[in-house]
């Protein structure tokens, strides 16, 4: 309706447009025959009449669709934008917006130290970025959790204010497993159900394009669920590919790629929220946490083996970096699993041949490694990214760097090495 609207009124235009330039050429015609005494004043050249015209033109045009546009019916507009189901908060009770437990005071890490202290704890000096908060590296301080109802298929983030203040942040539509009920093996396309942490996040080129720009790993199956002999792995918090919409999983919480990323920019790297996923009609309380009161233990659990990880693999990729400025090929060749490693697509015989020319052909080599953390872990792989800063005699770039390590007889080697722009490292 509204296409047609400005085709009438554009056609009207066109009209009156035509019909003044004709009256205004069979005028001068008539001037160019008359004496001069005839002659049209200069006021009313052809030059100063189409500016009037034009302007009496717009302002008719202004006034048009002022007058016709409030009677339109826009309701078919609707089906030209994606569908975001609405989500009303007036779903969640009044009081407590989470279980009672967050106001414990239990949670030792963040007693002890503020939060600069124990990232300056975990991580080398010349690993830190004072720019970027200390939350990004290591949180200490529990600000946001989530609960994921399959019910309503709604993702509830909270956020605390402070020691004991819940209150609903966002909510986002999400999508879970094809199949209902609560996940048990491998493979049933179900979602689980319980209490889970963040334990990583992959991104950019470590996703398929059908993940999305991002995905959270949860750390399924938890104690619980081993001891139940529920099974399986790979549930992640996650978006979907390109101009798609959440729809079934394969168990996993699917949501629109920008509320992920909205949902990004509150989590940071997301090390330690806790998820928790459940499955009732009824509305967000305290009520249905009952069970999870001795979660802040379990993340404080979580995250001691994280942050004692974090040390570990610092540790590695500096001495990893001090071979490498050394030139010397064999403390460098130790940091790597030579018989299975592949950087850019080379094996290691390629990638050692690559490396003794850029050996020969600097005097010194510097690297800078900062913003470093550690994106994912268990107990034989871990994935940790950091940027680069690059320096010789002859040259200098500055880049994104991925680790993927593996653990081999107790020792942690690099099983693939690969850079990325600096611009979309998130910290």
């Amino acid at each position: 309706m509204l296409y047609m609207v400005k085709l009438l009124v554009r056609y009207h235009v066109k009209s009156l447009v035509y019909r003044f330039q004709t009256w205004l050429n069979k005028k001068e015609i008539e001037h160019a025959y008359r004496t001069k005494e005839y002659r049209i004043p200069r006021l009313f050249t052809r030059r100063n009449l189409s500016f009037v015209c034009g302007g009496i033109v717009i302002v008719g045009l202004v006034l048009a669709l002022a007058v016709s546009l409030p009677a339109l019916d826009m309701s078919f507009l609707a089906g030209l934008r994606p569908h975001y189901p609405q989500r009303s908060n007036t779903r969640v009770s009044s009081g407590p917006r989470f279980p009672v437990s967050l106001s414990s005071t239990s949670e030792e890490l963040e007693s002890t130290l503020p939060d600069t202290q124990i990232v300056d704890a975990a991580l080398p000096k010349d690993t830190l970025s004072s720019r970027y908060p200390p939350h990004l590296y290591y949180p200490g301080f529990l600000r946001y959790a989530i609960c994921a109802n399959k019910a309503d298929q709604t993702m509830y983030l909270f956020q605390r204010d402070s020691i004991s203040a819940w209150h609903l942040h966002r909510t986002f539509f999400m999508a879970t497993g094809e199949r209902r009920g609560r996940k048990e093996r491998d493979g049933d396309r179900k979602t689980p159900e319980g209490l889970y942490f963040i334990i990583g996040r992959k991104e950019g080129m470590e996703l398929e394009s059908m993940y999305g720009p991002l995905a959270y790993i949860l750390n399924y199956p938890n104690k619980e669920d081993r001891a139940q002999g529920r099974n399986g792995n790979g549930i992640w918090i996650h978006g979907t590919a390109r101009d798609s919409i959440p729809f079934q999983t394969k168990g996993c919480l699917e949501l629109y790629n920008t509320n992920l990323r909205e949902l990004s920019t509150f989590l940071g790297i997301g090390i330690g929220v806790p998820v928790v996923i459940v499955n009732t009609p009824d509305s967000v309380d305290t009520a249905m946490f009952t069970l999870y009161g001795d979660y802040l233990d379990r993340r404080d659990e979580l995250l001691t083996s994280y942050l004692s990880s974090q040390r570990v693999l610092s540790d590695v990729v500096t001495s990893w970096k001090q071979a490498w400025e050394s030139k010397n090929i064999f403390a460098y060749r130790k940091y790597y699993d030579t018989l299975a490693f592949s950087g850019g697509g080379l094996s290691w015989d390629t990638w050692r041949r690559r490396k003794l020319a850029t050996f020969d052909m600097y005097d010194w080599i510097t690297i800078s490694v900062t913003r470093f953390f550690l994106a994912e872990v268990t107990k034989q792989k871990a994935v940790v990214k950091f940027l680069q800063e690059y320096n010789t005699d002859k040259s200098h770039f500055e880049n994104g760097k991925v680790l993927v390590l593996r653990k081999n007889d107790g020792e942690w080697k690099i099983h693939r090495e690969s850079t990325f722009p600096q611009q979309e490292h998130i910290l």
